[in-house]
């Protein structure tokens, strides 16, 4: 029996790989050998692999969200695939095709399957694909459906369950069942042209898109719209108010929440999946978190706001806090505990050189660098979970924990060499979680801001006026047209201001993560303090 919420099973060869991505689901079904099959069953997140043979019986469960149904053994004609949703996940393409009373019934197959296993009010979706090198249209479509085609074709059946009928989710894909779904799939850049007419919002946004055009790839690759099929080079526009958003393995366009006027509580403690705009202002006491992007036309004073891809505030930002980036907190974290880590094992490092030998045993070592050691295995646990986001590559985790749980947690003796390739490890991992950057990027442009906190895995841009002591900080550049007063700033790359420091005493903290990083202003107030990777000075005169 498998346990999985999206297990892929794929033959290769003689054999079928089955991919279980989830805990949460039981399905029953005979498999026969033929190299064409591809089964797919929904879920998240790859947790293990087992292999089967052709023939062999997988048995699978829905989650305890959806009513338990036991689905009658199946056997498969070639050819075919079947993809079965158990859960209801944004993000994840469906499409509609037919619905035939209580039963459904797959082509090519010899017999109904899955009879009366769900409701009336419940969404059936089919869709059809095959490597077809001539004009597909609807007439195409229900020809495939009719008679069988060589090993290349592929039959793509999904159940979707308490799925609404106008929640459509338009998916890009290549031809070949090799990279139909999701792993494999191809990303669509920004520059190329094609619009979609979607609903659905996914959590797994990478690169956004404001309303362009963009063109379909000409390899091979189709656009699916419901039962439609675009070929390369048509236009599909989008028929509904949105954001169109760009994917690795999709594209989507996010639904948005317009609030006409200011936004107060209660209606301000607000969870959204997709984008929030307000006409007015943010009043005192709101709290915002979406998957999409904030504009707010007005100030914001005293609130909260999280968004996953950026936000915009047109006027001031008082006493407030936004964050825009969804993993931006849980970078910063790591980074912080291993300047720790390495600052510990540095001051390890001179004191073993001291005794001109090893650490004679482990409770001679300095408590507080075994403290730090648990921090940072607690918080490399939490970032293996968030691997799938590229913030870390696997290599170098299995490399830090091998080095740190062998070397620190059961060893009696610390030598110079243990602590060198630490060190050595460390530093790499420390230089691939900056690779984050360029994954989740999401900044924030206000007009000013005065004792907030403002943190953005993009850019963060003060359009016309001062940043008055204030937290900002941001994994890529701080461009300030006016002041910076006080407050305490930490960027990645790069600080921009017409004007950095006061007159009045109060010191203005500035701290550049890279040694190439820079600070460029007209002008320079003393008691201000600026650190560029390794190097610390205060005030020196301006460019």
């Amino acid at each position: 029996m498998l346990k999985g919420g999206f297990t892929i099973l794929r033959v290769t060869g003689r054999e079928i790989q089955c991919e279980s991505l989830n805990e949460e689901c039981i399905y029953s079904l005979m498999i026969p050998f033929h190299p064409a099959i591809t089964i797919f069953i929904d879920g998240i997140v790859a947790l293990g692999m087992v292999r089967l043979h052709g023939g062999e019986r997988v048995d699978v469960h829905f989650a305890d969200r959806i009513p338990q149904r036991k689905l009658s053994d199946t056997v498969l004609d070639e050819g075919n695939a079947v993809q079965i949703m158990t859960n209801y996940i944004p993000g994840i393409r469906y499409f509609l095709k037919e619905q035939q009373g209580d039963d459904i019934t797959l082509c090519y197959a010899s017999e109904t399957i899955f009879p009366k296993v769900y409701d009336r009010e419940e969404v059936i979706e089919y869709l059809l694909v095959q490597n077809y090198q001539g004009e597909i249209d609807q007439n195409a479509l229900s020809q495939l459906c009719s008679k069988k085609h060589n090993a290349s074709a592929i039959v793509l059946r999904t159940i979707v369950y308490n799925m609404p009928m106008q929640d459509q989710v338009v998916f890009i894909g290549p031809s070949t069942e090799s990279t139909w779904l999701g792993q494999n799939g191809m990303h669509v850049k920004k520059g190329q042209k094609l619009l979609a007419k979607l609903q659905t919002a996914s959590p797994r946004v990478k690169r956004t898109c404001y309303g362009e055009e963009l063109v379909l790839p000409p390899e091979g690759l189709y656009f699916f719209l419901g039962v439609g099929i675009v070929k390369d080079g048509e236009i599909i526009r989008s028929a509904r108010q949105g954001r169109l958003l760009i994917g690795q393995h999709y594209i989507d366009v996010v639904s948005q929440k317009v609030i006409q006027g200011d936004l107060a509580p209660p209606e301000g403690d607000l969870v959204f999946p997709g984008d929030v705009i307000v006409e007015g202002s943010v009043q005192p006491g709101c709290h915002l978190e979406v998957m999409g992007r904030v504009v707010v036309r007005g100030n914001v004073k005293d609130a909260v706001i999280l968004a996953d891809q950026g936000i915009e505030v047109e006027g001031e930002v008082i006493e407030s806090s936004l964050q825009a980036g969804p993993l931006y907190k849980v970078y910063r974290l790591a980074e912080s505990l291993l300047e720790e880590i390495l600052t510990g094992l540095y001051q390890m490092r001179d004191h073993v050189r001291r005794l001109q030998g090893d650490i004679p045993r482990k409770d001679h070592v300095s408590r507080l660098v075994l403290i730090r050691h648990a921090r940072l295995v607690k918080d490399l646990n939490r970032l293996y979970q968030l691997r799938e986001t590229g913030l870390l590559h696997k290599k170098t985790y299995r490399e830090v924990m091998h080095f740190i749980e062998s070397t620190w947690l059961y060893h009696e003796k610390f030598s110079m060499n243990t602590i060198e390739q630490s060190l050595y490890i460390l530093q790499n991992f420390q230089l691939s979680l900056r690779y984050f950057r360029d994954i989740e990027v999401a900044s924030i442009q206000i007009g000013a801001c005065m004792t907030s906190i403002v943190q953005a895995s993009g850019d963060i841009i003060v359009t016309k006026g001062h940043a008055v002591s204030s937290s900002l900080e941001s994994l890529h550049d701080l461009t300030v047209h006016g002041a910076i007063k006080g407050g305490f700033v930490t960027v990645g790359h790069a600080v921009i201001a017409d004007e950095i420091g006061t007159t009045s005493g109060i010191e203005t903290s500035i701290r550049i993560l890279e040694d190439q990083g820079f600070v460029q202003a007209t002008k320079r107030h003393p008691h201000t303090l600026i650190e560029v990777g390794s190097c610390r000075t205060y005030h020196v005169s301006g460019k």
